[in-house]
């Protein structure tokens, strides 16, 4: 049933507020599935005028994923300007 309800959700990039120079803040936080030794990192693209998630990603802490989150932020946002906590990725 739930699987249901998220096929009839709109994309997330067709939900969000446009910005006329839209500023994002870029930043990771992880969690754990049923043990600790099982880290999923959360990416998140976060626009600091609206407090929307423009875009987002599950992995790794890897380049590989950060570069996936970049991939995901919606052209209107691409030229946006961007802030993180310059924490590099793993090397994996």
């Amino acid at each position: 049933m739930a699987q249901k309800k998220v096929a009839a959700l709109p994309a997330l990039s067709e939900t969000l507020v446009e910005v006329k120079r839209p500023v994002l803040e870029l930043d990771e936080l992880w969690s754990f599935v049923l043990k600790k030794a099982r880290k999923r990192w959360v990416w998140l693209a976060l626009c600091w005028q609206t407090r929307q998630v423009v875009a987002y990603v599950v992995g790794d802490r890897s380049a590989k994923t950060c570069r996936r989150l970049w991939e995901a932020i919606p052209a209107a946002f691409c030229g946006a300007q961007c802030y993180t906590d310059f924490w590099e990725p793993t090397r994996t």
